[in-house]
């Protein structure tokens, strides 16, 4: 009977560590799980949430842009660590665009009060120069000098090596329509001057969409899986994304 007791205590004390194990497995991997969701709601600013590449580029004439965070400010320095901008929190970085020769890089400017809605802010764009890398903000949200009526830049396709084009995606809000459409177009950086709507990049060729065309222009090259627009209008968003 001794012998049997002994071995029935021991059984259940070898059952009792194999609970608490399992419980401290769990307590763990929910640990680990809630982590990073965690990290992101202390800083949702971090270029490293929405930016999913590199947060480093070389470009051309040897020249190199990296990011950095310094509390929730996102700060865009050279390649020996001098600040070329600083973009202060609730502004943060959303999307990179690099020239495939390294002429040029665009950043695109986004803001969020909350981590979690988002409105277009402008660009930022890098031209590397030999003489060094110069730094300029365009196509700045609300800016009438572009469209008269509600726009904003949802995504970035392209842009050319000396900088002075871009092709993206615009989101459109006319007066009083309560509805959005978005249209893939090319323009000049400055002055900011459309040169068509509706268009794909074909052998480094413009090509007409939709019959429509505003100008001649000479774009960069892009990809093909990013060369289709959305024309359809949507429900008004203002450039709000979730």
């Amino acid at each position: 009977m001794v012998g049997e007791s002994v071995a029935s205590d021991a059984k259940k004390m070898h059952t009792s560590r194999r609970c608490l194990a399992l419980l401290a497995f769990i307590v763990c991997a929910a640990k680990s799980a809630f982590a990073q969701p965690s990290l992101r709601q202390e800083n949702p600013y971090d270029f490293r949430n929405h930016i999913r590449d590199a947060s480093e580029w070389m470009l051309a004439n040897e020249h190199r842009v990296q990011l950095k965070m310094e509390g929730q400010n996102t700060i865009i320095e050279d390649g020996v660590g001098n600040s070329l901008l600083e973009l202060k929190a609730p502004d943060y970085l959303k999307q990179v665009c690099r020239a495939p020769q390294g002429g040029s890089l665009v950043f695109a400017v986004w803001n969020t009060d909350d981590g979690r809605g988002s409105d277009y802010t402008g660009l930022v764009l890098i031209r590397a120069e030999k003489s060094g890398l110069r730094v300029s903000r365009i196509f700045t949200s609300r800016d009438d000098s572009i469209l008269k009526h509600r726009w904003w830049l949802s995504e970035i396709g392209a842009v050319s090596e000396n900088g002075d084009q871009i092709l993206a995606e615009f989101g459109e809000m006319p007066e009083d329509s309560g509805w959005v459409g978005y249209r893939w177009q090319t323009w000049k950086v400055s002055p900011p001057t459309r040169l068509g709507i509706g268009l794909q990049i074909a052998n480094g060729q413009l090509e007409e969409r939709n019959g429509e065309q505003d100008g001649a222009g000479q774009p960069a090259t892009r990809s093909e899986s990013d060369s289709e627009g959305a024309d359809k209008p949507q429900p008004e968003s203002e450039g709000r994304s979730r």
